[in-house]
């Protein structure tokens, strides 16, 4: 952690848990202890994390490893999104990490992957969620949950237009999957009004489906999401290898 963003010994490291995580494992609000540290009681500005590389990979769903564009071999410090500052009072605090796997890996159009981290650090009791399921309407005429479904929160209400994808480049402060049951959760976000936006992963530049939602401190909002499938499309496989289905507007 840096109180200063200048000065290097500045930086307190709070735990070198030398592990390696499944960060799949690590979602809906599940998380995993990586240290424990005394701090003196302040506001810290910034939370930097370092993985290794050559000991990190992403593996598809067959058990076949992925090719990741790692930008180095070897150790890689990971700058956390933080804001605002994290106050740690004398009573202490639990700092979340929230590693976006969705949005760090981007699907390099060739089955492999550019790394673009997204990860936040946030103070867990001043955050809240959402959750939900995702579900369309069969031809048939029955309810049946959607799996799969990428479920992005973003911050500014209102910014495109209800029947679009999100700007080009425009990431979610938090994202999900449905998953075989529907189910969603994006977990440790700030209190505010969010766009949520589903898409099909297959077809990330595609039809959008938006949804507007309240986050307030400590309680989890819910989110049922109801999109119109597209009959038109035949569905497609994502970058994970799983079937997927078109969305329409």
């Amino acid at each position: 952690i840096d109180t200063t963003g200048l000065n290097p010994s500045a930086w307190v490291t709070i735990a070198t848990p030398e592990r390696t995580f499944n960060l799949l494992d690590l979602q809906g609000g599940t998380t995993a202890l990586l240290g424990e540290a005394e701090l003196p009681a302040s506001e810290y500005a910034a939370v930097r994390v370092v993985i290794n590389t050559a000991r990190s990979s992403v593996v598809r769903n067959d058990g076949s490893q992925a090719t990741v564009h790692w930008p180095v071999s070897g150790d890689l410090a990971l700058y956390a999104i933080v804001e605002p500052a994290l106050s740690v009072t004398s009573a202490g605090a639990q700092i979340v990490l929230d590693f976006d796997v969705g949005q760090t890996f981007l699907n390099d159009g060739a089955g492999g992957f550019y790394l673009v981290p997204w990860i936040r650090a946030v103070n867990e009791e001043l955050t809240g969620a959402i959750a939900g399921t995702v579900t369309a309407t069969s031809i048939e005429g029955d309810t049946v949950p959607v799996a799969n479904i990428a479920v992005a929160a973003y911050r500014d209400a209102g910014q495109f237009r209800d029947d679009s994808a999100p700007p080009y480049g425009l990431l979610g402060l938090g994202s999900a999957r449905s998953d075989a049951q529907g189910r969603y959760v994006i977990g440790y976000l700030p209190a505010g009004v969010y766009d949520l936006v589903a898409q099909d992963p297959a077809l990330p530049r595609m039809r959008a489906a938006r949804w507007s939602i309240q986050v307030t401190v400590g309680a989890q909002a819910t989110a049922n999401l109801m999109p119109a499938l597209d009959t038109a499309t035949t569905g497609g496989t994502d970058s994970t290898g799983t079937a997927s289905t078109g969305l329409g507007p």
